[in-house]
């Protein structure tokens, strides 16, 4: 019987969601697939509402930390183009699973929900610094994030967005003459 962290349970619990949905992350089948008891995924975590918030978090955690790893000197257009680049090269399976887990489960959701903020933000931040007016920096960074929920529902291969078209994307957006 294998011996596992927190860690493992939260890393096999995001490929289950992204492979099968919100639906098979439940302890006693995950637990079974693991080769291990149902007592392993209760030590690392109290229940199954536990388990499930450590996956959330761990989802926040990881777009905090993008963020956080962007150089601020670094120039608009490129810290555009990188958070461009990891949502089309990001695991979009399991994008649109957190959605769909927070359409049904209105608790999740709520936390989904304040993940979409956080990146709201984040764009909303990189815009404010080569867009004078707060409101069509607020209505660029909505277009942005909407799109890249639409590129994560339709899948890269549908849109045949390059990376090499990305610039030229990030450069449009940045116009201050389309104000």
């Amino acid at each position: 019987m294998a011996r596992l962290t927190r860690n493992n349970w939260i890393q096999y619990g995001l490929t289950v969601l992204g492979a099968e949905g919100h639906s098979n992350l439940k302890a006693g089948a995950l637990a079974k697939r693991l080769r291990v008891t149902r007592r392993s995924f209760y030590w690392h975590s109290a229940d199954l509402d536990a388990y499930h918030g450590a996956l959330l978090a761990h989802r926040h955690a990881k777009t905090a930390r993008a963020n956080s790893q962007q150089d601020p000197s670094s120039a608009p257009g490129a810290m555009l183009v990188q958070l461009m680049l990891m949502a089309a090269h990001g695991d979009m399976a399991l994008e649109r699973a957190f959605r769909a887990w927070g359409w049904a489960i209105p608790e999740n959701g709520a936390q989904i929900e304040h993940l979409g903020t956080l990146r709201l933000s984040i764009l909303r931040g990189i815009l404010a610094r080569t867009i004078p007016d707060q409101a069509q920096a607020e209505a660029r960074a909505k277009f942005i994030s909407a799109a890249a929920i639409g590129l994560m529902e339709l899948g890269e291969d549908k849109v045949g967005l390059r990376a090499s078209d990305l610039d030229a994307v990030a450069d449009a957006l940045l116009r201050t003459d389309m104000a």
